[in-house]
Order: structure tokens, then C-alpha cells, then sequence
């Protein structure tokens, strides 16, 4: 009789020992969709010339250090964003954002086949505006945000060269979600990311948190 009961627990047991050693040592890739919003950039500001909000891919690989841990890097970005900085009289432009950041995972089994996550990251970030002016001719322009005036204040050169890039910061960034393993190899990751004071210059008028939603489809081997 103990025979049998023993057979029973090891039958009950093999598919979390080997949903577990699918977890341990194993590297990942993995892609999806996002949606990125730049926290406060349209604060006070009419919607018909801002727009916070952006559709945006998102890139990520890393290694499963065991069922609870994992390291992993990752590359966030979005376009089409349209910062009040890239729209003055006579100006149109657009503003794009990306991130790239290592950090470490941590995954609490909600079962063997879901878990929650949590993490922390640093990343590099960056900001850049294109303005186009007249639909040909190109303007460099320096924006500003006036806290005297409390309204935005710039000056324009024309020319050619018509992309603005800030000079990038240092971010940390913190994640939380959940993720499912349907099979051995493919991992269904749902997550939202934050990455604190993102120097966006011109394009941000000042330092603000950038938040990111989305799905991934990641392939462990």
C-alpha cells in the first residue's frame, strides 16, 4: 500500500520537477508590443498640440538563473510622440523614445505554471525631435521651459539638420507582472515598467518618469 502511495507522489510530482528544471540555466529571447506614456509632458497643455502616448516594440533577452531569479536586458522604444517643444508656429515634429537597461528578475510560482515578477534595473535613455518648418526647409530650434513665465519659451535657426537628440541620461527602472509557460520553451510574459526622471531635454522640457505596458512572447533554450 505505501508502494502505491509513493507512486502517486511521484507522479504528482514530475511535472514540477520538470517544469522547474525547464526554468533552471536556460537563456531567453523574446519581443513584443507596448504602450509607452511620457508621465505630466501634456500637463496644462491643450491635446491638439501634445500627445503623450505612443504604440512602441520592446526587445528582451536575458538567463534564467533558476525557478525564482533571472538577469535580463532590455530595449524599449516608441515614436510618433508629440511634445509641445516640437509644435510652435509654423513647426511640426514628432519625438521618439528609447531605453536600453540590464537588471535582475525576481518570480514568486503562483503555480507550475504561472508566476508573478518583479525587478529592478539601471538603463540608458534617450530622447530626439525631428521639426520640419514650411514642409522643405528645416529649423534648429532651442526650446525651453520658463518657470517665470510659466510657458514654454524657444528660439529658431534654419537649416538642414534637423534632428534634436538630448545628451541621454542614466535611469533606474522597476517592473512588475506575471508570466505563463504554456510549453517547455515558450514563456507569455504581461508586464508594466517604469523608468524614473528620463532627461528628454528639449523634447521634455524637464526630467519625467516614462511608463511602459505591454505583452511579450519570450523563447527559452
Amino acid at each position: 500500500m505505501k508502494s502505491i502511495w509513493a507512486l502517486c507522489l511521484l507522479t504528482l510530482l514530475a511535472p514540477l520537477s520538470s517544469m522547474a528544471k525547464s526554468y533552471d540555466d536556460s537563456w531567453y529571447v523574446g519581443a513584443g508590443f507596448s504602450a509607452v506614456q511620457i508621465n505630466d509632458l501634456c500637463r496644462g497643455v491643450p491635446g491638439s498640440i501634445c500627445d503623450n502616448s505612443s504604440l512602441g516594440l520592446s526587445l528582451r533577452g536575458g538567463w534564467y538563473v533558476n525557478r525564482y531569479f533571472a538577469i535580463e536586458g532590455v530595449i524599449d522604444g516608441a515614436s510618433s510622440f508629440t511634445s509641445p517643444a516640437a509644435r510652435a508656429a509654423n513647426l511640426n515634429g514628432k519625438t521618439s523614445v528609447g531605453m536600453i537597461g540590464v537588471g535582475g528578475v525576481g518570480f514568486i510560482p503562483l503555480g507550475p505554471k504561472v508566476s508573478l515578477l518583479g525587478g529592478a534595473s539601471i538603463a540608458y535613455a534617450q530622447a530626439s525631435t525631428k521639426l520640419y518648418a514650411d514642409g522643405t526647409a528645416t529649423r534648429d530650434c532651442h526650446y525651453y521651459y520658463s518657470d517665470w513665465y510659466d510657458d514654454w519659451e524657444y528660439y529658431c535657426e534654419h537649416h538642414y539638420d534637423d534632428d534634436y537628440e538630448s545628451g541621454g541620461s542614466g535611469v533606474l527602472g522597476a517592473q512588475v507582472g506575471v508570466e505563463i509557460q504554456p510549453t517547455r520553451h515558450v514563456r507569455l510574459r504581461a508586464h508594466a515598467q517604469r523608468y524614473f526622471s528620463v532627461d528628454g531635454g528639449l523634447s521634455f522640457g524637464q526630467r519625467r518618469d516614462v511608463d511602459v505596458m505591454g505583452v511579450a512572447v519570450l523563447f527559452a533554450f
